[in-house]
């Protein structure tokens, strides 16, 4: 699973073409660390009573001095179980170099990290998985990119190519403007899951999931500037879909997300959480 989940992940990585210069993953981070937080944010439990209860999520950001994201840090508490997603961004594009997932409490944790270019292309990615202390199992994943254009040099599809026993792998098909389409995810048996993507203006304004083996189809609206609006979440069995869960986000006035709101239609229950701020 969690090799499909950041096999997904690196699917929007490579959008763009170009160069053949790469870019010094080490270099970067080394020079991230170095910046100051920008922001920090809670996500905060509130109950019937609009009072504030537990903390769900920590988020602190670091920026590159062009205002685009250089660093995130996120860390979460699920099942009592703590959980952090370091991510790293590239200054020009902000795309995605290297992630680490840990979990100190059940001794788990994965490093995700792509070989890319300056112009934005993903040549090559690894994913590295460890349980136990100290790194007692270690499972490495190699993934290739290859990439077909169009006569006028247009980036037309992209594949990833996963070296491991389940032989995955990762479509990825563009529009006139080198805009994601559709991806597809799949080996010599079976299809995992698909991703349609829809945009106005050039700006994603919806994408639907069907993941196949998981029995569960995911519709994702976004807003006029590209963040997430609705999440609804159905469960399906061959053409019958039920709603199983959905997520509404509120934003404030500046334009960040204020408050989210959960349904859990097959229980119905609701909850709802509020971000709250540090500069």
């Amino acid at each position: 699973m969690l090799e499909r989940f950041l096999i997904l992940l690196a699917v929007v990585l490579a959008i763009r073409c170009g160069g053949k210069r790469l870019l010094n993953n080490e270099t970067l981070i080394q020079q991230v660390d170095n910046f100051p937080f920008a922001d920090k944010t809670y996500e905060v439990e509130v109950d019937s009573l609009g009072q504030l209860g537990d903390t769900i999520e920590v988020v602190r950001t670091k920026k590159w001095p062009n205002g685009i994201t250089a660093y995130e840090e996120t860390t979460n508490w699920i099942l009592d179980v703590q959980m952090t997603v370091e991510t790293y961004y590239t200054k020009e594009l902000g795309d995605i170099f290297y992630q680490k997932i840990s979990m100190p409490g059940v001794q788990t944790k994965s490093i995700f990290e792509t070989i890319g270019n300056t112009d934005g292309r993903v040549i090559s990615a690894t994913l590295i998985s460890i349980e136990g202390y100290p790194d007692q199992s270690r499972d490495t994943i190699f993934m290739d990119y290859g990439y077909t254009y169009s006569n006028e040099d247009l980036l037309r599809q992209m594949q990833i190519t996963a070296h491991s026993d389940s032989g995955l792998l990762t479509d990825m098909y563009y529009d006139s403007k080198e805009l994601p389409l559709r991806s597809v995810q799949y080996n010599s048996q079976d299809t995992f899951e698909l991703e349609l993507y829809t945009y106005r203006n050039d700006q994603i304004v919806r994408k639907e999931t069907i993941n196949y083996k998981g029995g569960e189809y995911s519709d994702i609206s976004y807003n006029g500037q590209g963040d997430l609006d609705t999440v609804r979440i159905y469960t399906i069995d061959g053409i019958e879909r039920e709603l199983f869960r959905t997520i509404i986000y509120e934003f404030g006035g500046e334009g960040n997300v204020v408050a989210k709101q959960c349904t859990n239609h097959l229980l119905d229950e609701q909850d709802k959480s509020v971000f709250l701020r540090e500069d």
